[in-house]
């Protein structure tokens, strides 16, 4: 079954709930054999490990609408970030947008 865990984010900037507050099973092992190193802000005692992100905002994981603040730059950041947890990551905005056939067909 799924545990889904609802976070609240006040602003567009989604990314430092992932960086400080979120990890992953590859992550934490990769913290202990030395092969992964974490931001600063990471706070390894309150992270909850997680299988999966679901982006339900429409905006993108770093930055505003369509990635219109420094899109290269932030573009990098997320990449870091979800490289790092090798999780899925996905983004179910399109769907209020599109129907399902037509999500699955782009």
């Amino acid at each position: 079954g799924l545990l889904p865990i609802p976070i609240f984010i006040n602003g567009v900037e989604a990314h430092t709930i992932v960086r400080d507050l979120l990890t992953s099973k590859h992550e934490i092992e990769g913290v202990a054999h030395g092969t992964t190193v974490r931001d600063v802000t990471y706070q390894p005692s309150k992270a909850a490990s997680v299988d999966a992100i679901v982006n339900t905002i429409g905006f993108p994981l770093v930055g505003g609408p369509a990635g219109s603040m420094e899109a290269g730059r932030n573009v990098a950041v997320a990449e870091t970030l979800l490289t790092s947890m090798n999780v899925p990551y996905i983004v179910a905005s399109p769907l209020l947008v599109q129907s399902i056939p037509q999500w699955k067909q782009s």
